[in-house]
């Protein structure tokens, strides 16, 4: 049970949003317009700034 609960924290406490600069390949991030994460998703591609080409679509749904 130790083991589960190790994990469980450590995926807890990551934030990809804090990466997003490692990302150097072609980035395209979808999201629905009224999406309850869509600031999520604007602050995670914004923050993409390594990306060689990166396009953000944000479908109406």
């Amino acid at each position: 049970m130790r083991y589960t609960t190790e994990n469980l924290a450590h995926l807890m406490a990551f934030d990809d949003e804090n990466h997003m600069n490692l990302i150097d390949q072609p980035l395209l991030m979808i999201a629905g317009e009224h999406a309850d994460t869509r600031y999520m998703s604007d602050a995670a591609f914004k923050k993409a700034v390594n990306a060689k080409v990166k396009e953000f679509f944000g479908a109406n749904l």
